[in-house]
Protein backbone atom coordinates (compact mmCIF):
# COMPACT_ATOMS: atom_id res chain seq x y z
CA UNK A 1 0.00 0.00 0.00
CA UNK A 2 1.11 3.52 -0.64
CA UNK A 3 0.48 6.64 1.44
CA UNK A 4 -3.01 7.01 -0.08
CA UNK A 5 -3.73 3.42 1.09
CA UNK A 6 -3.94 2.16 -2.50
CA UNK A 7 -2.56 -1.27 -3.25
CA UNK A 8 0.48 -1.17 -5.49
CA UNK A 9 2.68 -3.85 -6.98
CA UNK A 10 6.17 -4.13 -8.45
CA UNK A 11 6.46 -6.21 -11.61
CA UNK A 12 9.11 -7.15 -14.12
CA UNK A 13 7.97 -5.97 -17.57
CA UNK A 14 10.33 -6.32 -20.54
CA UNK A 15 13.45 -6.07 -18.33
CA UNK A 16 12.03 -3.06 -16.45
CA UNK A 17 10.96 -2.93 -12.82
CA UNK A 18 7.55 -1.26 -12.93
CA UNK A 19 5.19 0.00 -10.23
CA UNK A 20 1.48 -0.49 -10.90
CA UNK A 21 -1.30 0.70 -11.03
CA UNK A 22 -0.12 3.09 -13.66
CA UNK A 23 3.22 2.34 -15.24
CA UNK A 24 6.02 4.00 -13.26
CA UNK A 25 9.34 2.59 -14.46
CA UNK A 26 11.72 2.32 -11.50
CA UNK A 27 14.72 0.49 -13.03
CA UNK A 28 15.87 -0.66 -16.47
CA UNK A 29 17.84 -3.71 -17.65
CA UNK A 30 16.68 -6.05 -14.86
CA UNK A 31 17.16 -9.72 -15.75
CA UNK A 32 15.29 -11.26 -12.81
CA UNK A 33 13.43 -10.14 -9.71
CA UNK A 34 12.06 -11.94 -6.66
CA UNK A 35 10.82 -11.00 -3.21
CA UNK A 36 11.20 -12.52 0.22
CA UNK A 37 10.01 -11.91 3.77
CA UNK A 38 12.62 -12.43 6.47
CA UNK A 39 12.06 -11.46 10.11
CA UNK A 40 9.07 -9.29 9.13
CA UNK A 41 11.06 -7.36 6.50
CA UNK A 42 10.30 -7.51 2.77
CA UNK A 43 13.35 -7.72 0.52
CA UNK A 44 13.67 -7.44 -3.24
CA UNK A 45 16.32 -9.58 -4.96
CA UNK A 46 17.37 -8.52 -8.44
CA UNK A 47 19.79 -9.73 -11.07
CA UNK A 48 21.25 -7.25 -13.50
CA UNK A 49 24.12 -8.10 -15.88
CA UNK A 50 24.81 -11.32 -13.91
CA UNK A 51 25.22 -9.29 -10.70
CA UNK A 52 22.87 -10.06 -7.78
CA UNK A 53 21.47 -7.28 -5.61
CA UNK A 54 19.29 -7.38 -2.50
CA UNK A 55 17.49 -4.36 -1.04
CA UNK A 56 15.20 -3.88 1.93
CA UNK A 57 11.80 -2.64 0.73
CA UNK A 58 9.60 -2.33 3.79
CA UNK A 59 8.42 -3.77 7.08
CA UNK A 60 5.91 -6.60 6.54
CA UNK A 61 4.15 -6.34 9.93
CA UNK A 62 3.01 -9.94 9.56
CA UNK A 63 2.58 -10.61 13.29
CA UNK A 64 0.11 -7.74 13.72
CA UNK A 65 -1.88 -8.85 10.67
CA UNK A 66 -2.06 -12.40 12.03
CA UNK A 67 -3.24 -11.12 15.41
CA UNK A 68 -5.89 -8.92 13.77
CA UNK A 69 -7.09 -11.88 11.68
CA UNK A 70 -7.33 -14.02 14.83
CA UNK A 71 -9.31 -11.25 16.57
CA UNK A 72 -11.70 -10.93 13.60
CA UNK A 73 -12.26 -14.71 13.52
CA UNK A 74 -12.95 -14.69 17.27
CA UNK A 75 -15.48 -11.87 16.84
CA UNK A 76 -17.26 -13.69 14.00
CA UNK A 77 -17.30 -16.95 15.95
CA UNK A 78 -18.66 -15.32 19.12
CA UNK A 79 -21.44 -13.61 17.12
CA UNK A 80 -22.69 -16.95 15.73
Amino acid sequence: MNFEEEETSLQLDQKRLVKKPGFEILLFDIDDVSFSVENDFVYIHMTRDRQNYTFLLTYANMHQEAEETDENISEITSES
